[in-house]
């Protein structure tokens, strides 16, 4: 068996997994590994509605990048869980990121939610999503100069994402403001890693729609992630002993 036909394998038993534990097991108390990311998140976007403050969100450069991939899709579905009530009746958050269509998806994801429970006619103010500039660079120059002109009191930084990134994070915390990032890439983690508490590395990455939203959707796919992770570090194992002894 070639290592190309092992990669399918692990790919259709997360695909059977994710469909069994979505339709059939549903788990709904799934114990997800320990973080404080989605708590002290949600205590810092409290503080900044009670302070009559805005909050933006990144959602990164790419919707999908070879070197890292799902992190877009990963960035768009924790978005949907930061459009609550409150978000949605105070107006003041704005979502970004440097491509089109992360922000056309965006777009659609917000239009839904006040389609769902809110009348558009009885509020003067909407969630705004904003490209800032069409490369990383262009985008970060555009996001600190708004960073800087308006109060912003949270910086969400989600998806596929630079180093530059520390710099906004910068900015953020010249207004006194919170950072929290969930990015996949090495270079951004890195940067951020000494700028930000709260920051989910790693694969925790991908983690972060079912801590934001812990639905039966969110937890069966962190459940099938802990499944695969147990059941590859068990074929490691038995694999270094069969060769060890010989059979390999």
């Amino acid at each position: 068996m070639t290592w190309s036909q092992v990669a399918w394998v692990v790919i259709g038993l997360a695909a059977v997994l994710l469909l069994v534990l979505t339709w059939l097991v549903k788990p709904r108390r799934y114990a997800l590994r320990h973080s404080a990311f989605a708590q002290r998140l949600s205590q810092s976007r409290t503080a900044t509605l009670e302070q009559g403050r805005r909050q933006e969100v990144v959602l990164g450069h790419a919707l999908w990048s070879r070197v890292y991939p799902g992190l877009g899709l990963s960035a768009l579905a924790s978005y949907t869980a930061l459009l609550n009530a409150e978000t949605l009746a105070d107006g003041r958050q704005t979502v970004s990121a440097s491509e089109g269509i992360l922000v056309t998806f965006a777009r659609q994801i917000i239009q839904g939610r006040y389609q769902a429970g809110f009348s558009e006619e009885l509020l003067q103010d909407k969630v705004q999503p904003v490209v800032y500039g069409p490369t990383p660079f262009s985008f970060n120059g555009g996001l600190m100069a708004d960073l800087k002109m308006q109060d912003y009191g949270t910086l969400v930084i989600l998806g596929d994402f630079g180093p530059e990134a520390a710099i906004s994070v910068k900015n953020i915390h010249d207004q006194r403001g919170e950072a929290f990032a969930a990015t996949g890439s090495m270079a951004s983690q890195a940067a951020l890693f000494v700028n930000v508490d709260d920051l989910l590395l790693g694969e925790e990455a991908y983690l972060a729609p079912a801590l934001l939203d812990p639905s039966p959707q969110a937890q069966a796919a962190a459940l099938t992630e802990d499944l695969l992770r147990v059941g590859v570090i068990l074929a490691l194992v038995i694999g270094a002993t069969l060769k060890a002894v010989g059979v390999l």
